[in-house]
């Protein structure tokens, strides 16, 4: 079984996201590797089967359309212009971006 399945019963999370409009999840690397398992794409499975939409901020994103098509949106944070290390050491500053970002978009439905 799942990590995440076993994870996810524990902490009683089908329930806990019932009551819940909009699902945020996160990542460092989100990827093919994400639908083998890991928890943005458990999260994402979940909040589908609730009806629930649900978003994704990751470190960096594919452009494969299976990880793309499970969420309703993928904010990055990486910029490609940018060193690996300039990118971890502003990390905080590019989530507050897209999470203010994130935030707009919904606060327009």
């Amino acid at each position: 079984r799942p990590g995440f399945d076993v994870v996810a019963e524990a902490v009683k999370l089908e329930a806990k996201m019932k009551d819940v409009d909009v699902i945020i999840t996160g990542e460092g690397s989100l990827d093919a590797q994400t639908l083998q398992g890991k928890t943005p794409a458990g999260v994402a499975r979940l909040a589908r089967k609730l009806g629930k939409r649900v978003f994704a901020i990751v470190g960096r994103a594919s452009e494969d359309r299976q990880v793309q098509e499970i969420f309703d949106g993928v904010y990055e944070l990486t910029r490609p212009s940018m060193s690996e290390q300039e990118n971890m050491a502003r990390a905080a500053e590019f989530l507050r971006k897209k999470a203010r970002e994130l935030a707009k978009k919904l606060s327009r439905r």
